[in-house]
Parts: structure tokens; sequence; C-alpha cells
């Protein structure tokens, strides 16, 4: 019997797997914050990553 499964899983599943060696990299180095401002539905927002 084949294994479904499903787009948002597959989705998921992939997100981690390409982020995963970009979380380990940045635990060994001083990373910069970085702040995006703008607007978002009509009020001020704000970013901070």
């Amino acid at each position: 019997m084949p294994v479904v499964m499903s787009r948002r899983r597959f989705i998921t599943i992939a997100a981690a797997v390409v982020g995963l060696p970009l979380l380990l990299r940045a635990g060994g180095s001083q990373a910069r914050p970085v702040r995006w401002e703008g607007t978002a539905l009509g009020a001020p927002a704000s970013i901070q990553l």
C-alpha cells in the first residue's frame, strides 16, 4: 500500500531540511539582526529577524 503524503506535510519537511544547515551555521557565528519597517494592511508595522 503506497504512503500518501499531504502537500502541507511535504512543505513542512522540505522547509526543515532546507533550514537546518542555516540554523547550524548561524549558531557558530554572530549574526546581526535584520529589521524591516513599513506598512501592512494600512498600519505601521515592523519585523525583526
